[in-house]
């Protein structure tokens, strides 16, 4: 479809932008330059700057006549796949009507979406299927093939399944790093049939953590099956599978687990081992402008201040872009966070930091009688989970060591690499 402008007046809120601006159009801002509405006019600059438009300029209704929408709708009637590029603003009063007829001339167009879907995507043309940036490199041939042969497998089963982990979030990010494995996302409920197909395919399948975690092996390498988060939190549902982004992963066509959801279960993992805090800030920088806010705050739910405490620290990283947060959403995180600092503090004795830490906040709930936020009913994990989950910190420990040894040895083989270990051990030290 051919780029059209749509000029609109600046008199509407956040809402209306998010389902009356689509990606493909140019904006205009038309303001009455004796209308008293030049705030209104920045103030909407910035909500479509949010929502990934280019405000191509500024104009008054005196510089360029604008048709009106009567006559768009007659050319939409003869073109019922277009949008309506234009808006007439001679007065608040048409314009307020015109943006209306926009909205229901949207939907006559277009069928109406699924429950959840985000208005602002509404009629955008289909997604296009990207290759996987390169990931391959470091991985050898057999290693390769397993994952290859598993990717097929599962298509030709039918089950449903999302890529994550390094190779989504090089998609999303242009961030290359090297992975041991490859992290697939499925529901909870299609684990058995999974690990049915996968052991008659001759591979070894496991359920290695009953609230969140599944492997399938092959010699050394191996597959992650992730059913939810670690702390229960992010469990995969149909949400994940209505927003997968098509993509090929080794010449397989595959979906990956939409930025929403990645950056959701990523915020909470905050161990002395790993923090993906960083991977949160790029994945903002990256994916913030086209971001299903709403649905990303209906995610974090009552954890919103885990969410808040991201955007933060996000306008701390990259200052020049913090702009991609919608400040409608800032502002209510706030006034959220406001509203309980003025609030008397639960008298329960809980302490949530297990949700973001497994082992940190141990001290806390085994010996300072505080309740643990992941057991039920303030969480969604038996004690039996739990303790199984509390009982892999030596293993995950041992492997953190392991990694760092490797990578040391790569840092001898390379010189280059040697001088920046090097460089950050003694910038550790420093610290």
């Amino acid at each position: 479809q051919e780029i059209r402008q749509l000029v609109i007046l600046p008199a509407f809120h956040y809402g209306a932008a998010s389902y009356a601006v689509d990606p493909r159009l140019e904006v205009v801002i038309a303001q009455h330059c004796d209308d008293g509405h030049r705030d209104d006019a920045q103030f909407v600059c910035q909500h479509l700057r949010l929502l990934g438009q280019s405000v191509v300029r500024q104009v008054t209704t005196k510089q360029q006549r604008i048709r009106s929408f009567a006559g768009l709708s007659e050319e939409a009637a003869q073109c019922p796949g277009r949008f309506l590029g234009a808006v007439d603003v001679a007065d608040g009063g048409e314009a307020k009507r015109s943006l209306t007829g926009i909205h229901r001339s949207m939907r006559r167009q277009i069928a109406s979406p699924a429950i959840g879907t985000r208005l602002a995507r509404i009629g955008r043309t289909p997604q296009t299927k990207r290759k996987m940036p390169n990931e391959w490199d470091e991985i050898d041939d057999d290693t390769r093939g397993f994952y290859r042969r598993v990717l097929e497998i599962l298509n030709a089963s039918g089950v449903r399944f999302l890529v994550g982990g390094a190779f989504a979030f090089a998609h999303f990010t242009g961030i290359k790093r090297h992975t041991k494995d490859l992290d697939l996302f499925i529901l909870r409920q299609d684990f058995e049939r999974v690990q049915r197909t996968l052991d008659g395919a001759g591979y070894r399948t496991q359920l290695t953590f009953p609230h969140w975690l599944g492997k399938v092996h092959s010699g050394d390498a191996f597959v992650d099956l992730i059913f939810s988060s670690g702390n229960g939190i992010a469990p995969v549902d149909e949400g994940w599978f209505a927003y997968g982004h098509p993509s090929e992963v080794l010449g397989v066509p595959v979906k990956l687990a939409p930025p929403e959801e990645s950056l959701w279960s990523k915020a909470f993992v905050m161990e002395r081992e790993r923090y993906d805090g960083a991977d949160v800030a790029h994945l903002l920088r990256t994916c913030g402008r086209g971001l299903d806010w709403q649905r990303l705050r209906f995610r974090f739910g009552p954890n919103w201040r885990v969410l808040l405490s991201h955007l933060v620290l996000f306008g701390y990283i990259f200052p020049g872009e913090r702009d991609v947060v919608p400040p409608p959403l800032m502002d209510e995180l706030l006034g959220l966070l406001h509203r309980e600092t003025h609030e008397r503090p639960p008298v329960s004795r809980v302490c949530a930091g297990t949700l973001l830490s497994r082992e940190q906040y141990l001290p806390d709930v085994q010996q300072r009688g505080y309740e643990d936020g992941r057991i039920a009913p303030l969480g969604v994990m038996s004690p039996q989970d739990v303790s199984a989950w509390t009982a892999a910190i030596s293993a995950r420990r041992e492997e953190c060591e392991g990694e760092l040894l490797a990578e040391s040895v790569a840092g001898e083989e390379d010189p280059g690499a040697a001088i920046e270990v090097g460089e950050l051990q003694a910038g550790s030290e420093g610290q």
